[in-house]
């Protein structure tokens, strides 16, 4: 063997090695790429579902939202149903003809007064003679005062340890307060 062929061989095995250098850094290439294509559709699908997880939570979130606006709206409209009925009740309580308020200012003093209280009427109450000759204030040495408070109806009763807040407008939100789940049942059967 010459010298040409002993280079042409060698250039000959150089020239197969590279080809097979190349064909298997093709390979490697091709693997790798595919590896990235699958490790890219992978965390594409993994993205569209933590989105979608997202999206939906996201929804029903929206969805609890409204139906609490929706709620607190309708209860909204039952208090202030329930707060007319409430007013209109002291409205006519506050007009009670002479016999019928003074029965009402009986029965508070009867159940509230103390000895020596004094008994402060609404402003302009017009039955104030009515009251004095009461036997409850006769017995319990009630003292009517001259000056009205600015209540709707009812009565305050001082005395020198503490005053007692029975105006119609106090009398009926205890009244409310202790009755309005049981009155927006009868008011709205059904309703939740």
């Amino acid at each position: 063997m010459g010298k040409q062929d002993i280079i042409g061989r060698i250039l000959s095995d150089a020239e197969a090695e590279a080809a097979a250098i190349l064909k298997e850094a093709e390979a490697r290439a091709e693997a790798i790429r595919k590896n990235a294509e699958d490790g890219a559709e992978k965390e594409r699908e993994k993205a569209q579902k933590e989105a979608e997880g997202k999206r939906r939570a996201l929804l029903e979130g929206r969805r609890a939202a409204a139906r609490l606006d929706a709620q607190k709206i309708a209860l909204s409209g039952k208090r202030r149903v329930i707060d007319v009925v409430y007013g209109r009740a002291e409205d006519k309580l506050s007009k009670l003809e002479e016999h019928a308020s003074l029965a009402l200012i009986s029965s508070l003093l009867e159940a509230y007064a103390e000895k020596g209280d004094e008994v402060v009427l609404a402003e302009g109450y017009p039955f104030t003679a009515g009251v004095k000759k009461l036997a409850v204030v006769r017995d319990r040495a009630l003292n009517v005062a001259e000056k009205g408070a600015k209540i709707s109806g009812g009565v305050i009763l001082r005395n020198a340890s503490c005053d007692r807040d029975l105006s119609l407008s106090s009398l009926l939100a205890a009244d409310k307060e202790a009755h309005q789940a049981e009155l927006a049942g009868m008011l709205f059967p059904g309703a939740k």
